[in-house]
């Protein structure tokens, strides 16, 4: 007997479904079970520790009440610390402790320790900007690292109430003014300095960030100043990820032609039964990005030049041909999640292209200097492989304006290019000397080599250099 196309999908959905809510109840179970223990233990060993009783009034808050993950990240991470053992804390071990994952489970495909570790200093930022405010130490967990930093809070005096004395002189330097008018007037007042403390607060972040981007290295400024001019339309626009499933579940890539119009996502099927093709159909209408990409915009809007300009964020889905002849662009991701790079590649010394059915990403070295290789390799399935970026600088469609190439094979690609590109100290060594000889900034290509630590970067260094005019 044969079912309609829908109804056999459903009958899928629905036991995937079931099976998922099954095995989040029996995790849920499992880790309420054993995390129940060793906290007490632990509570009683740290229990007078100024810095564990913090985490413990943190874990019992409205922003942790609710989230068990990570009230017990905090804790673990603060645990190791306080024991002597931050040394030892990674991805991998998190994982397996904390998320009870298998000790061999590849945490290059499995990011769950950076994605809960990103929401846990969200939640630590509000908790200290709301419940939290009148702390005595702060808990920061800052990019890259695991190990908690307890820090000293600063509390700013509030400024001091006005004296009776000036109500009084006020009234009687006024005539005709009563004891009754006086609230409207204070009111008043108030309402002026607070239009007045307003102001002055916006000039001060006005001058924070100037001040902040005349301190940084002159070439990168130049550069930043080059991409994100003030007064012009500048977007950045991270990866099409739901491309990226499409491709991967119907080994179809997809042209630029298609992306822009879409017909991927209506092509009819085949098989009257072709679940998957329905399935990646229905994700591909989607906007997903990753994790890396958000971070790495995060990152340049940090930038003072970035943020003085006040870039759009674009979906790459959502780009048009207008836009790469009119705006300053900064496209993230490789070819397979944002076609648009195509226009773009035929003029680049490196390209970066994966072979879908082996997941083995290339990049090309079209014409190799002596010393470098014409193709390097990257397996996302080697956790501790070589991973690699390209950052390149190419004008835009019409000349006009200036586009931003950030490829990496992966996040740990994707996460060398944010680091490379925020700290300013490398990237003003790679151009200040060519800048200087030119007295521009030159169209350029930078290949950087990571090494590729369960997912993540932790050092990287440039391997070839391009510049052109």
């Amino acid at each position: 007997m044969l079912l309609p196309l829908g109804r056999i999908y459903d009958r899928l959905m629905w036991n995937w479904q079931r099976r998922t809510r099954l095995s989040v109840r029996s995790v849920s179970k499992k880790m309420s079970v054993a995390s129940s223990t060793p906290d007490r233990q632990k509570s009683s060993e740290f229990a007078n520790d100024v810095r564990w009783q913090l985490v413990e009034r943190i874990a019992q808050s409205v922003q942790f009440a609710k989230s068990t993950r990570l009230s017990g990240f905090l804790r673990f991470i603060t645990e190791e610390t306080l024991a002597g053992r931050s040394d030892q804390l990674n991805e991998q071990r998190i994982g397996i402790h904390v998320f009870e994952r298998r000790v061999d489970y590849d945490s290059a495909e499995d990011n769950i320790v950076r994605s809960h570790a990103s929401r846990l200093r969200q939640r630590l930022e509000a908790y200290f900007q709301a419940e939290g405010q009148n702390e005595p130490q702060r808990i920061e967990l800052r990019r890259g690292s695991y190990i908690p930093i307890f820090v000293p809070t600063v509390h700013i005096p509030d400024s001091p109430a006005a004296a009776p004395p000036l109500e009084n002189r006020f009234e009687a330097d006024v005539p005709g003014t009563g004891r009754m008018q006086a609230p409207f007037l204070w009111g008043l007042i108030l309402c002026v300095l607070l239009l007045a403390i307003e102001a002055a607060y916006e000039r001060i972040k006005i001058h924070r960030l100037q001040a902040a981007s005349q301190s940084d290295s002159p070439s990168v400024r130049q550069l930043w100043s080059q991409i994100f001019p003030p007064g012009k339309r500048n977007l950045i626009v991270p990866a099409d990820s739901s491309l990226v499933l499409y491709e991967n579940l119907t080994g179809q890539p997809i042209s630029l032609q298609e992306y822009i119009g879409r017909g991927y996502l209506s092509t009819p099927s085949n098989s009257p039964l072709d679940i998957l093709q329905t399935s990646a159909r229905r994700i591909g209408h989607r906007r997903l990005t990753s994790v890396a990409d958000l971070e790495l915009t995060s990152s340049l809007l940090r930038i003072p030049e970035i943020a003085l300009s006040k870039p759009d964020i674009r979906f790459a889905r959502d780009l048009q041909l207008v836009d790469l002849k009119e705006a300053n662009i900064v496209l993230i991701g490789a070819q397979e999640s944002d076609p648009w790079l195509s226009m773009f590649q035929s003029n680049l010394n490196f390209a970066i292209s994966n072979d879908q059915k082996s997941t083995i990403f290339s990049v090309l070295n079209r014409l190799p200097n002596p010393h470098e290789q014409p193709m390097y390799h990257y397996d996302p399935r080697d956790p501790n492989g070589a991973a690699y970026a390209l950052i390149a600088l190419r004008p835009n469609l019409s000349g006009s304006g200036s586009v931003l190439i950030v490829e990496g094979t992966g996040i740990a690609g994707t996460e060398a290019a944010a680091e490379f590109l925020v700290e300013n100290d490398h990237l003003e060594q790679v151009l200040s000397m060519e800048i200087h000889k030119r007295g521009h900034v030159p169209q350029f290509e930078i290949l950087l080599q990571t090494t590729n630590l369960n997912g993540s970067a932790p050092r990287s260094k440039v391997i070839a250099v391009r510049f052109g005019s």
